[in-house]
């Protein structure tokens, strides 16, 4: 259930409530709307809101060659995260795992600020390539 309720008229701030759960702005709380239909539905297996990527530089082998190469990752294993150079954490709105194990990652943007871009274009990196992963921005 939906709710939208104005806190200070003079300022309009407003709250924005979708099962008692708080979010940051009106779009948003209607993608949690739609997701939490969805899952009522069995149409998605599951979503999570403000889901954490973390996002290093590790070296990795790739291929067959021994040398190791600096490569982008998104939350690494610990050994990694120990000696790897962090770059920036992302909260993606909503992490959506449809009937068929693919998942999709949602970002609700009223306005892309320019702090927005560079993680955006982090998650492209990471997760565009991979046909399990589908990326989604909402305006």
């Amino acid at each position: 259930m939906y709710t939208q309720e104005r806190v200070d008229k003079k300022n309009k701030i407003t709250t924005n409530r979708v099962d008692g759960i708080v979010y940051d702005s009106i779009l948003e709380a209607q993608e949690a709307s739609n997701l939490t239909e969805l899952k009522k539905k069995d149409e998605i297996k599951d979503f999570t809101r403000q889901f954490k990527l973390d996002f290093f530089i590790v070296k990795r082998k790739l291929g067959e060659d021994e040398t190791k190469t600096p490569v982008l990752v998104c939350n690494p294993e610990d050994d990694e995260r120990r000696y790897g150079l962090f770059m920036g954490r992302y909260y993606m709105d909503f992490r959506v795992v449809h009937n068929d194990d693919t998942i999709e990652l949602i970002e609700v943007k009223g306005i892309k600020g320019k702090d927005w871009k560079i993680k955006w274009n982090m998650t492209e990196a990471v997760f565009g390539m991979d046909p399990n992963y589908f990326l989604k921005i909402k305006v």
